[in-house]
């Protein structure tokens, strides 16, 4: 679906939920972004996204490699 480039900061605050007609039937609690982006943190890593309305989103995120 994408998601509206104003709401794009917000997504990975904890219990943050895109407010749009087409997801008022869809079920959670805004977690789950919340839980990858503080999970990849302890990492050394972030979480982004590239989204387009109408188009379509995608996350990606890095993590470093560590050599002993």
């Amino acid at each position: 679906m994408g998601i509206d480039l104003l709401d794009q900061p917000r997504l990975f605050e904890r219990f943050y939920r895109v407010k749009n007609e087409q997801l008022k039937n869809v079920s959670g609690f805004g977690i789950g972004l919340h839980l990858v982006s503080e999970i990849l943190k302890l990492h050394g890593s972030e979480i982004r996204v590239k989204s387009q309305p109408g188009k379509g989103s995608t996350f990606y995120f890095i993590l470093p490699v560590y050599i002993d």
